[in-house]
């Protein structure tokens, strides 16, 4: 067997569906890729080729099998096998009104998103939004973006130099910093068919830490249009109610650990805070509410709560 694959058994039981967990959809056909190193002059290739293919309206199933084999020669099968898979879904038309609930949760670095959608640090005081869901009787599937655990999220991972990644990646060389939003695009489209089946149950409920929202805001502070990425994840469905929690950037700092390497972005962070704010007043993101981030997680849990509260009864 080739080194670089590895067989597996791919099982995904319905308990632990139920779970926070990381969808690893990119285990096609029971092969996980292990080592994995990127040309990043070739990665802008694909990801120049991928926009022009999935912004197209007007192009055949077979046409674009022909054309992303051609845009994708060269990459590391499994790879290639995962950015079709991705692109598929991408092109794929789905429902626009659903019957279950759909919450997405943004905001800055260090605003709290973890804590409140998980609390995996069991903080006193504080009602996971995924526990909150499953007392109000929802099945609840969650996602965490960017899904380190899946290969194409791995890829953002190595874009972004870290070290938290299933799928070892390494990228020789820059990719092109108007390309590389389209990462984190073929990162979600891969949840997209799922969610939109899952989306069927009225009693099933995704929780999504960071969606579509979160890559307009952070590219549109980089000088992308929003439009391109509207346009590229206009079939990926998105979510009934995003909760953006706020906080300043001078409490970034405040919370981090290495405040360093945050003064030194100061100034892209605080425009990606002003773009939050600008989508929500634009309408681009659908319904959103902007929550005050500040206090202690209690406080800013009981805010998010009452939201929450009031959509479901509404339901």
């Amino acid at each position: 067997m080739n080194p670089q694959y590895r067989l597996y058994k791919v099982k995904h039981p319905a308990s632990l569906l139920n779970r926070y967990i990381h969808l690893d959809i990119c285990l096609i056909n029971g092969l996980r890729c292990r080592y994995v190193n990127v040309d990043a002059t070739r990665i802008n290739e694909v990801l120049f080729g991928l926009e022009q293919v999935v912004s197209r309206y007007d192009i055949s199933t077979i046409e674009i099998m022909s054309e992303l084999r051609q845009i994708c020669r060269g990459l590391h099968p499994i790879l290639c096998r995962c950015i079709y898979a991705s692109v598929r879904e991408l092109l794929t038309p789905k429902p626009k009104m659903y019957e279950g609930l759909f919450i997405t949760v943004s905001g800055i670095d260090k605003a709290g998103k973890e804590t409140q959608c998980f609390n995996p640090n069991k903080l006193e005081g504080v009602v996971s939004i995924q526990s909150l869901l499953k007392a109000y009787g929802y099945r609840v599937y969650a996602i965490s973006l960017p899904s380190y655990d899946s290969l194409l999220g791995s890829l953002v991972g190595a874009y972004l130099g870290r070290s938290d990644i299933r799928h070892k990646i390494t990228i020789t060389g820059k990719i092109d910093d108007d390309l590389a939003w389209i990462l984190w695009s073929l990162d979600r489209g891969q949840y997209a068919g799922k969610i939109s089946n899952w989306l069927k149950d009225r009693n099933v409920a995704i929780l999504t830490k960071r969606w579509t929202e979160s890559n307009l805001a952070y590219q549109a502070a980089k000088g992308i249009d929003p439009s391109r990425i509207l346009r590229f994840e206009r079939n990926i469905p998105q979510p009934s109610l995003t909760l953006i929690i706020d906080i300043p950037v001078e409490e970034v700092l405040r919370r981090a650990s290495k405040p360093d390497l945050y003064e030194q972005s100061r100034g892209y962070l605080e425009e990606v805070r002003r773009m939050y704010f600008k989508l929500v007043e634009n309408g681009l993101i659908g319904a959103a509410v902007i929550v005050n981030g500040l206090g202690r997680p209690e406080d800013v849990n009981r805010r998010l709560r009452a939201i929450i509260s009031h959509v479901v009864g509404r339901k």
